[in-house]
Formats: C-alpha cells, sequence, structure tokens
C-alpha cells in the first residue's frame, strides 16, 4: 500500500516536469532551468523521506500509521533518480553559462567566461564575438528594444553586423525548440525512467505521460487495492 502511495506522488512529481518540458517555444534555458530546478527538488524529497515528515509525499501520510516504516527502498530510488538526471543533463552545466548572453547580452562581460564555451563548443571566434558584444551594448537602437521577447530581439532587432552574435543566439534558441514536439534527439525524458509494471501503475490509479526507460522501477510489490 505504501508503496503504491509512494510511486503516486513521486510520478506525479515526474508528470509536472514532463508536461512542463512539452510544447512549442521552449528555449534551452527553459529547459535546463526545470531541470535544475528538479534535481534540487529531489534533494527536498531525499530529506522529508528521511525525516519521515511525508510533507511532500501526501498519499504516503494519508496511509501513514503512528509508527515508522521502512524507507529504504524509496530513498534509493530518489538516489537513482537524481544520479540519472545528473548524467544526463551533465553537459547542459556549460550551456548554462550562455543563458545571461542569450536574455540579457547587454550584462555580459566580454571577457566573461561565457565567450571561452561559446568558442569551444560553437566554434565562433572569440576576437570577433569580444568586439561584436561591446558594440552591440552601446548600440542605443538596441537598447530600446531589450524589453522585446528573446526572439523578437535576437531575430528582428539584432542586425547582420553582429553575425556572430547573432549565430550563438539562435544556435542556443534553437537547441531544443521543442522537447516533445519534434525528433527524438529533443525527447529529453526518453529513457530517463522505467516504466513500473502495469499493476503498479493500476495500483496507483494514476495515468501519468509514461516516462519512459533507464532507471529500473523499483520491486515494491504494491498490492492492487
Amino acid at each position: 500500500m505504501l508503496s503504491g502511495a509512494f510511486l503516486k506522488d513521486i510520478l506525479t512529481y515526474l508528470n509536472v516536469l514532463n508536461i512542463e518540458l512539452q510544447g512549442h517555444n521552449k528555449l534551452i534555458c527553459d529547459l535546463i532551468s526545470s531541470v535544475s530546478a528538479f534535481r534540487r527538488k529531489l534533494e527536498i524529497f531525499e530529506e522529508d523521506i528521511k525525516n519521515q515528515d511525508f510533507i511532500h509525499f501526501p498519499t504516503i501520510l494519508g496511509y501513514k500509521k503512528n509508527s515508522d516504516i521502512d524507507c529504504s527502498m524509496f530513498l534509493s530510488f530518489l538516489s537513482d533518480l537524481g544520479e540519472e538526471f545528473g548524467k544526463r543533463f551533465k553537459d547542459f552545466a556549460e550551456i548554462g553559462k550562455l543563458f545571461q548572453f542569450l536574455k540579457n547580452p547587454f550584462e555580459v562581460s566580454p571577457t566573461g567566461e561565457w565567450i571561452d564555451v561559446a568558442t569551444k563548443l560553437f566554434r565562433l571566434p572569440k576576437s570577433s564575438l569580444q568586439m561584436e558584444i561591446i558594440d552591440l551594448q552601446e548600440d542605443i537602437s538596441l537598447q530600446m528594444n531589450k524589453t522585446s521577447s528573446t526572439e523578437d530581439f535576437w531575430i528582428k532587432h539584432v542586425l547582420d553586423k553582429y553575425m556572430n552574435c547573432k549565430t550563438l543566439a539562435i544556435k542556443l534558441a534553437t537547441m531544443f525548440g521543442s522537447t516533445y514536439a519534434g525528433p527524438k534527439e529533443g525527447r529529453i525524458f526518453d529513457g530517463l525512467v522505467e516504466r513500473p509494471d502495469e499493476s503498479a501503475w493500476k495500483a496507483t490509479r494514476f495515468s501519468p505521460v509514461p516516462p519512459p526507460q533507464v532507471i529500473p522501477a523499483p520491486s515494491f510489490g504494491v498490492e492492487r487495492d
């Protein structure tokens, strides 16, 4: 019974993330922000279960008796899930350094770390990027449009004379243009979590978008209600 309760609660959180990453007009920075936030939430979930407070697991709380319960399998599952997220998104750490350039190029330093990351990942000339970003930041017409949306700013307002900066921004904006409504490589959830067996899903009476397969689902031996 508690196993089914745990599955229902954790799959609810995964489904929220799943839906959050779907759809069109999602930039890479939106994706990374959502995943980073979820990884931090996993740490809170582990602490919550260790302390057996279950404030983030309302279904477990509803079943819990006065006595302590063995949560070792739940903790192991959350730990494995966190590690898998870490492996899957380890390369995002460097790309994350380019967020500010994409969202607010007026605030980045021409000697900042983002320059080296852009040069390394996208093979853009460092010297040209440095000169262009300075000119862009001093461009009064662009300053007047800096409150535009990220897409409009780079596509409609930034001129081709800032070609390297514009190329970098467009590459970043189109890395994961849509997390689900595109080719398979854009579906970042694929292979992350193994769907529990059918009986476990029926026991939870919950039907999220099925998380796909890598982390073995724990053998909870969930009972049917």
